[in-house]
């Protein structure tokens, strides 16, 4: 019996080749210089549409700040939280700052006012008009810093007399149809140490305000 004889290596490559082209199809490369074009085309008119939507959009114009106007969306939030329980200060925004060294009450008083002439917010109040909330701006307001002397009360009564009265400042509710909602109190202690309450309601103020306030008072 003859051995077995080895299979011709050259049919086994050629089936190798074959199984090799049918299970591997050769993928033909696409240019891309073509799509990189259009894809530029594509672009560019889209940009030109936006250029050209801007350019008819109506110009801006100064709105008038006289008369009734419209509330932002927050301000409506907590002008219909505050129908829903009126004489409510949970929306109240209470500060306390302690001034030591002699204090010129009549200049304190002048830069509270030009703090409120610059800031139109700070003369704002809310009504309802037709059943739907407004904004109601003040050309002016006049405020009057309240001064309560506590020096003739012994030391230890005239501080919990002072945190008394900055709670009370603090809980007391805001009319928002009437009264500024910005207001200011001063508590004498000493010729030489003040406490200056103020209390302003968060419909009129929020947090980028405060950085302003506190800027505005130290100057």
């Amino acid at each position: 019996m003859n051995p077995p004889q080895p299979k011709d290596s050259s049919v086994l490559e050629d089936k190798l080749s074959d199984n090799s082209q049918s299970n591997n199809p050769a993928k033909t490369i696409p240019t891309t210089g073509s799509k990189s074009e259009t894809a530029s085309a594509e672009l560019w008119e889209s940009i030109k549409t936006i250029i050209g939507l801007q350019n008819q959009a109506p110009p801006l114009v100064t709105v008038s700040k006289e008369g009734n106007l419209p509330l932002s969306f927050p301000q409506e939030r907590l002008w219909f939280l505050e129908q829903l329980e009126s004489a409510n200060s949970s929306y109240n925004i209470p500060f306390t700052f302690r001034l030591k060294g002699v204090l010129n009450i009549s200049a304190l008083e002048q830069s509270l006012n030009e703090i409120l002439r610059r800031h139109q917010a700070l003369r704002t109040n809310f009504s309802s008009v037709e059943g739907k909330p407004v904004q109601v701006i003040a050309s002016t307001v006049n405020l009057t810093l309240s001064v309560v002397d506590l020096q003739d009360l012994p030391t230890q009564e005239r501080e919990n007399k002072a945190m008394q009265l900055a709670t009370e400042s603090a809980q007391q509710p805001f009319e928002l149809t009437k009264e500024p909602l910005f207001r200011a109190n001063l508590l004498k202690l000493t010729e030489q140490e003040h406490i200056l309450l103020l209390n302003i309601h968060h419909i009129v103020f929020d947090g980028w305000s405060e950085g302003v306030l506190f800027k505005e008072l130290a100057t």
